[in-house]
């Protein structure tokens, strides 16, 4: 036990070191690994040593009492009877006789002797001197390591077992180097008795050497030391995936509020996590997202605004200018003559279409600044396109428009003029975008999704377009047009998003661009 104590001190100072070192390691008010650590120690080490303490003393006591030395010491002296009983026989028939080196059959018969034989013994042979047999006997296989350890007094008898008979011989050494031998037999029971007796002192002993190795050696405690520390290893190991399984997302979790909290909404907090922590997380990183599109819907509509306030001011100025611009070309027309208006027929004319063009700027420019009111009703999408295509097919350049109308798309609310408008305007685009007998597809497909019920493609195979003009395709003011204002997109997005709708656009250099609409 006190090897145990011993142990146990050292695992109690490793212990608290360790949690010094984790107090150290962690992170100012993230303590739960720590706090964890402790309980799983004090969970660990408290019941298990007082179980250990108790099941090891009795386990000490249990095997102190069932291997008394009185038992092995009676087994040994049961054996130790017999073999006095018999020798005790073979003795007094030495005694009757007065070691006479001749005796007749009959005295031997008296005492139920079976064998008597007198043997000289010297350095290198063994001369057998004289030997009376009344019954049947074997041989009584002297040979000198025998015949010596007799003379020496190591060996008194033993036992002769042939043709499933026993006997026993029993030695006496004389004076003059020679050696009595005399033989009777033994009841098999008194054999069976002694080797019984003789095969449970060996059980015994072996017993009792591993009672030694238990009690003496410290086997029982060793055994207790082991478990504690493997108790131990298991509390530490366990602590820690446990704490960081909980205490490692909310760290992150923790982190990536204080990147929010300072305006990054562009961080997700990616952790490897189950059951409520990853409910948590996922809600924290679906915050995160809807914070990120609600500021990056505020910057687009502040720069909308600011574009449209530009918008209004710059058509304003442009009407402002135009009116004089026609009131002097009329005056000047009609001061002209004839023939002079005939000579500068076409630089009238290129004025008048000059005009013309910055008039449809102006009204562009009203437009996107100055957005019409929404009147929702129940309409079916595929009416609209339906209606739109016999207008754009017959346009200048010949494009064939292919459809893939789904008839089960449900009616939604939807302003008819907004939304014809801005259909119109992206297969406008879609048009100016392929080559000359190109095709254009159209699909609508109802979607299996709680807050959207209609989508709508329109993909085009034409020239496409690199990632960083997709980046900018829908800011005000941004084209890819030699004549344009770079108004239109801008236009259709926020009449889509007006009507609760998303729009993405997705192209490829050489393949063609497909626009996407869910409402």
């Amino acid at each position: 036990m006190d090897v145990f104590l011993i142990w146990l001190f050292v695992i109690v100072v490793f212990l608290t070191l360790y949690t010094i070192i984790l107090i150290r390691r962690s992170p100012k008010g993230f303590h739960l690994e720590i706090k964890l650590t402790i309980i799983f120690f004090l969970l660990v080490l408290i019941p298990s040593i007082t179980l250990t303490l108790f099941v090891s003393g009795l386990l000490t006591q249990g095997v102190e009492m069932s291997f008394m030395p009185e038992i092995e010491g009676s087994l040994a002296s049961s054996i130790q009877a017999i073999k006095h009983q018999l020798e005790s026989r073979g003795h007094e028939f030495m005694d009757a006789i007065n070691y006479q080196p001749e005796i007749n059959k009959q005295k031997m018969m008296e005492h139920n002797i079976s064998f008597l034989g007198h043997y000289q013994v010297s350095k290198k042979t063994i001369q057998e001197l004289n030997s009376v047999t009344t019954r049947e006997y074997p041989d009584p296989q002297l040979n000198y390591n025998l015949v010596h350890m007799i003379l020496d007094g190591e060996i008194s008898s033993t036992f002769i077992t042939q043709d499933d008979r026993h006997y026993c011989q029993v030695y006496r050494p004389l004076p003059d180097s020679t050696i009595s031998v005399v033989g009777f037999n033994v009841d098999r029971q008194v054999i069976a008795a002694k080797n019984k007796v003789s095969e449970s002192l060996k059980i015994y002993t072996s017993l009792s050497l591993v009672k030694k190795s238990v009690l003496e050696g410290r086997f029982i405690w060793a055994l207790a030391t082991l478990f504690i520390i493997t108790l131990v290893l298991i509390a530490i190991y366990s602590a820690r995936k446990l704490s960081r399984g909980i205490s490692m997302p909310i760290r992150k979790l923790a982190f990536g509020m204080q990147r929010v909290a300072e305006g990054d909404f562009s961080s997700k907090v990616e952790v490897e996590a189950k059951d409520e922590i990853k409910i948590l997380v996922d809600s924290f990183n679906k915050m995160r997202h809807d914070l990120q599109a609600s500021q990056e819907r505020l910057v687009q509509v502040e720069r909308l605004a600011a574009w449209r306030d530009v918008a209004r001011r710059v058509s304003h100025e442009i009407k402002n200018s135009l009116t004089p611009i026609q009131i002097s070309l009329f005056r000047l027309k009609s001061k002209m003559s004839q023939p002079e208006q005939n000579a500068h027929a076409e630089l009238v004319r290129s004025i008048e279409e000059e005009l013309e063009s910055l008039r449809r700027i102006s009204d562009e420019f009203s437009q996107f600044a100055r957005m019409p009111g929404i009147n929702k009703e129940r309409i079916n999408i595929n009416d609209i396109i339906t209606n739109l295509i016999p207008i754009l097919e017959g346009g200048s350049k010949p494009i064939k428009i292919e459809t893939e109308l789904d008839a089960s798309v449900p009616g939604i609310m939807l302003d008819r003029d907004n939304i014809k408008r801005a259909l119109n305007n992206l297969i406008k685009n879609s048009i100016e975008a392929s080559k000359v007998g190109g095709k254009i597809i159209i699909k609508t497909t109802p979607v299996p999704d709680p807050d959207k019920t209609v989508k709508i493609t329109i993909q085009d195979f034409g020239e496409g377009m690199d990632q960083e003009i997709l980046e900018k395709i829908f800011e005000p003011y941004f084209t890819t047009k030699r004549r344009g204002m770079g108004l239109g997109l801008s236009i259709v997005r926020r009449i889509i998003e007006d009507h609760d709708g998303d729009i993405s656009i997705h192209s490829s250099r050489g393949k063609g661009t497909a626009v996407i609409i869910l409402f």
